[in-house]
């Protein structure tokens, strides 16, 4: 007898912490295949939930600053989600200092993972969840390649990295207009952070440029206040040292 497996967000959520786990430990190859499979598994859901198994959510207006998600949810029924550093000191130190790619300094790599805090609470019939889960999962794998292309000067990698990044962003722009920017906020940031990075490896000047103003426009905003101190002072420095002038990192003719 077959029997159908029954996939829950639960099992990408755990799938997403044991390749967090695999990226600290430095095994990228081992967390690449992990969050693949998490793809999989989340594209295995949604199909389920589009053909009707669930009820579809109730459509909520955007939300404004210190106000709940929903009137009739609880707080920790919304997933808070947190970052967790990959790289240590000295991991960190080796990869900058064997990075093979260029133009590596004009944006700071963003070099940590996500994951929900307490997510025994969350409930996942929430869009906000949803599309949390689905960004945070597409950012690790992006994480995963950046940390590739960074490693080996891959070209491949650093596409692939661009790739997850966007779509990670296009998740979270399909929810804008129902979630408070605060619940995302951190994840948008360290996403166009990323991808910043990435565009100015590859001498994409306006792009870059684009993902310095965004940065900057969001650490000093109300949203950018719900970020803890670390992350907060990683984004204000960066943004801090940046140049004034990026024509000077354009190739050489």
């Amino acid at each position: 007898m077959v029997i159908d497996m029954v996939y829950t967000p639960m099992n990408v959520v755990e799938l997403n912490s044991l390749a967090v786990l695999q990226m600290r430990q430095q095994q990228f190859g081992q967390a690449l295949s992990t969050l693949q499979t998490a793809v999989v598994v989340l594209e295995e859901i949604y199909r389920t939930n589009m053909i009707g198994c669930h009820q579809p959510n109730k459509k909520r207006r955007r939300l404004s600053s210190g106000e709940s998600v929903s009137s009739d949810t609880e707080d920790d029924a919304v997933g808070v989600v947190q970052s967790v550093q990959v790289l240590d000191e000295k991991a960190q130190a080796k990869l900058v200092s064997n990075s093979a790619v260029p133009n590596d300094d004009v944006l700071l790599f963003y070099d940590r993972a996500f994951t929900f805090q307490n997510f025994q609470n969350i409930d996942f019939e929430l869009s906000e969840n949803k599309s949390s889960l689905s960004g945070m999962i597409l950012f690790n794998l992006g994480l995963v390649q950046h940390i590739l292309a960074i490693k080996s000067g891959s070209s491949s990698h650093m596409f692939q990295a661009l790739r997850f990044y966007r779509l990670a962003h296009v998740s979270l722009e399909q929810v804008k207009d129902v979630v408070s920017m605060e619940v995302h906020i951190l994840l948008l940031m360290g996403l166009i952070n990323n991808m910043g990075h990435i565009h100015a490896c590859l001498f994409h000047r306006e792009q870059t440029q684009s993902c310095i103003d965004w940065l900057r426009r969001a650490v000093i905003s109300k949203q950018g206040a719900v970020l803890d101190v670390v992350d907060h002072d990683f984004f204000y420095s960066n943004l801090q040292s940046l140049p004034s002038d990026l024509y000077k990192f354009a190739p050489a003719a």
